[in-house]
């Protein structure tokens, strides 16, 4: 079987994640960090990948998961532009997927910090995936005020809760210690991202 591990290197520090198993192909979307793989029969679109590094229980929830059994054996992924997914079948056809069109969207938002409406755009278009993948995109950049508004509209109350305790802290470097529980360290160094295969005998 094929897994695929995400990999981060924060500065000189390199950290390793299983992120799925039983994968037949993977590819990452053209323009966005948006990661996409046939694994076990399913399409899983992962919206936000490095959110593996922020919050696992997030990431679950960001994931978009689709039946793809009618691909057969040895699928492979031609192309992933905006929400077009192009996958050659076992018998040499191609099949086309679109994952939530609004997620590129929301990257883009995200890039120019606009949060007004990326919560907007979320409200929009009632998705849990989405307002997961805002609320890991909020807390990686310390949005704590759109953290708690993304967090409340998936019912996520403890953190909520969490959430409300570390805004009330005196202090930035009081509010990024205890964001570690929930978050990755706050760090100068800039973080890259790879994905990368092994397989098992």
């Amino acid at each position: 079987t094929t897994e695929i591990y995400t990999q981060a290197f924060v500065g000189s520090v390199r950290c390793v994640q299983d992120t799925a198993a039983m994968v037949d192909t993977f590819m990452w979307n053209e323009r966005y960090d948006i990661l996409a793989a046939v694994a076990d029969g399913r399409l899983i679109t992962w919206l936000y990948p490095n959110g593996i590094y922020i919050d696992k229980d997030l990431l679950e929830q960001s994931k978009a998961i689709r039946d793809a059994h009618d691909l057969g054996k040895f699928p492979q992924m031609i192309c992933f532009t905006g929400s077009l997914i192009q996958i050659r079948r076992f018998d040499g056809a191609l099949a086309a997927y679109n994952v939530l069109p609004h997620a590129g969207m929301l990257h883009d938002l995200y890039e120019k910090t606009k949060w007004e409406k990326a919560i907007t755009l979320c409200r929009y278009a009632k998705e849990s995936t989405l307002w997961a993948c805002l609320a890991i995109m909020s807390i990686s950049a310390r949005e704590l005020n759109t953290t708690e508004i993304a967090l409340a509209a998936l019912d996520e109350v403890d953190k909520v809760q969490y959430i409300n305790y570390v805004k009330e802290l005196p202090s930035d470097a009081a509010k990024n210690l205890s964001l570690i529980h929930i978050s990755e360290p706050t760090r100068p160094e800039r973080i890259s991202y790879a994905v990368f295969c092994l397989k098992k005998k």
